[in-house]
């Protein structure tokens, strides 16, 4: 049985990413994990959901830094996995590889959101079924799934 780990996607670096010292700036990680999930939010799972429509905004984000990224290599792997889905709420966790080396994973606590009416609600079935085919929880290997990077089961 493979483990699951997500939907992986490249992300390139900008010049502008680099700080004064050519490395990535470590606030630029939280733009580059917005593209991995700009990827992510595009896959047909999530067509004709509030997740697709981008129906949601970011509550909390917590990152740990664990390496420098420093050209020559001009991208980033990020694998983005749904960490809890809640009645409003749900977590991701992006993981970020530079070189085949892990430099940092970032939390982030998304809240479902009217727009509107300019406050959260309910994630529906719909929503919640999406997310689930990304739940790390529901694709462990205790759970009776068998997925590979980017394949949700």
């Amino acid at each position: 049985m493979e483990t699951f780990t997500g939907f992986s996607s490249e992300v390139a670096l900008r010049f502008s990413d680099l700080d004064a010292m050519r490395h990535v700036n470590n606030a630029r990680f939280l733009t580059l994990t917005e593209d991995a999930r700009r990827d992510w939010i595009s896959l047909p799972v999530f067509k004709g959901t509030g997740i697709g429509a981008v129906a949601f905004i970011m509550a909390h984000a917590e990152i740990d830094f664990l390496h420098a990224v420093m050209p020559p290599e001009w991208k980033v792997r990020i694998t983005t996995a749904v960490a809890a889905i809640g009645s409003s709420s749900f977590s991701i966790r992006h993981t970020l590889h530079h070189n085949e080396i892990h430099v940092a994973t970032v939390q982030l606590v998304m809240v479902a959101f009217d727009y509107e009416k300019q406050v959260k609600r309910q994630l529906d079935a719909l929503e919640k079924a999406a997310l689930e085919k990304f739940s790390l929880q529901a694709n462990s290997p205790g759970a009776g799934s068998t997925t590979t990077a980017g394949t949700p089961a």
